[in-house]
């Protein structure tokens, strides 16, 4: 039987619902697994973790969205993470971890040689967990260090905490740097900058509504300028940048290719809604096998596809009658593709004002990887 990857969104579970769960993963049978907004008893929660810290095919673990809540499901992940090998990706967005949390987990994280990939946006951290963090960002003989990184919507975290994260930063090998909805401001976006030209492995940095002018749109325009870079995208994205600016960041950049987009751990990062889509949420389970076919739930849903290629999707809202909306305002006001721009600027790519500003007509999703929708 081929490995499957499983989606369970905004579901109310019972023993029925994770035993089988459960028993695919001590078959080996999973590599991805992905819970969203789910609620389910602490007693099930245990036995789920004792499964994962079995399996020996689990790739990648999403716990998305108010699952992991308590310091006792905190401890049972932290469990789970300590006995399995096999995982290279952790999601955790929009848990309520806080800084205690963060201390738990990363006792198994640094002892988990596997792990590439981590997803802690909107789980309420401060200055506390700063150089913990940065630990987990600096490789040493026994830890090899994050590749994938998300700190979305961490407003808790100071100037002073994104300092230190800077230090740490210029001495990573981060490969992708998500600090979405963080207060960055122009002078802690500097600093960032500075230490992405000393890491020199960066390849996808999200700055969107971090509060950066265009000061700091010129730098990274005079670091891809000068230097020789790995940079394939920058998001300037709710920020006040000229549209100038960024297309010229964007003809420095590396082109994006095929192999880009297809068997990343970090397209799994997580989604947080940060706008009502305005429609009830549809509540169904997805059992995907290797070949992208779906074995249960919605029958005619083509947009799930092999987890281990595409990126979670966790709402299913009209995307095709939103484009064509914003495709008919487009033509007429200019001629260019906004869907060829490397760099993401907002919908507001389609007016001819002098600075990016963000729409509310297409609902806006806090994101970790990119979306493929």
């Amino acid at each position: 039987m081929s490995s499957q990857s499983i989606q369970l969104v905004g579901e109310n579970l019972d023993e029925n619902d994770i035993k089988p769960v459960c028993a695919l993963l001590l078959k080996n049978l999973i590599k991805v697994l992905s819970l969203r907004d789910c609620e389910f008893s602490d007693k099930d929660f245990k036995k789920l973790m004792k499964s994962v810290g079995k399996t020996k095919s689990l790739l990648q673990l999403a716990l998305n969205i108010g699952i992991v809540n308590s310091e006792f499901r905190i401890q049972l992940l932290a469990q789970a993470l300590a006995k399995n090998h096999s995982i290279t990706g952790i999601f955790i967005h929009g848990s309520n971890i806080g800084d205690e949390g963060i201390k738990i987990l990363y006792k198994s994280i640094i002892k988990n040689a596997t792990l590439e990939t981590l997803d802690i946006g909107d789980c309420q951290l401060t200055d506390v967990s700063i150089p913990l963090i940065c630990e987990l960002l600096t490789p040493s003989s026994d830890w090899p260090g994050l590749q994938d990184l998300s700190l979305s919507a961490n407003p808790g975290i100071s100037k002073t905490g994104w300092m230190e994260f800077s230090l740490a930063l210029a001495a990573s090998t981060l490969r992708t740097l998500y600090l979405d909805y963080n207060k960055l401001g122009d002078e802690i976006a500097s600093c960032i900058i500075i230490a992405v030209a000393g890491c020199g492995t960066l390849e996808i940095l999200d700055l969107e509504g971090t509060g950066v002018t265009q000061k700091t749109a010129t730098l990274v325009l005079k670091y891809v300028e000068s230097y020789t870079v790995k940079l394939k995208k920058v998001s300037f994205s709710g920020n006040k940048v000229q549209k100038a600016t960024v297309e010229a960041i964007k003809y420095h950049l590396i082109p994006v290719t095929d192999e880009d987009t297809e068997g990343s751990d970090a397209d799994l990062l997580s989604i947080t809604t940060r706008s009502s889509v305005g429609e009830p949420r549809q509540k169904e389970v997805k059992v995907i096998t290797s070949s992208g076919e779906a074995e249960s739930g919605n029958e005619s849903d083509k947009t799930i596809q092999d987890y281990s290629l595409h990126s979670e999707i966790v709402e299913q809202i009209d995307f095709k009658k939103a484009m064509t909306h914003q495709n008919e305002k487009f033509n007429k006001n200019s001629s260019k593709d906004v869907n060829e721009l490397t760099i993401h600027s907002s919908p507001g790519d389609l007016y001819p004002d002098e600075y990016v500003e963000e729409l509310n007509e297409v609902p806006t999703y806090y994101t970790g990887i990119p979306v493929t929708f």
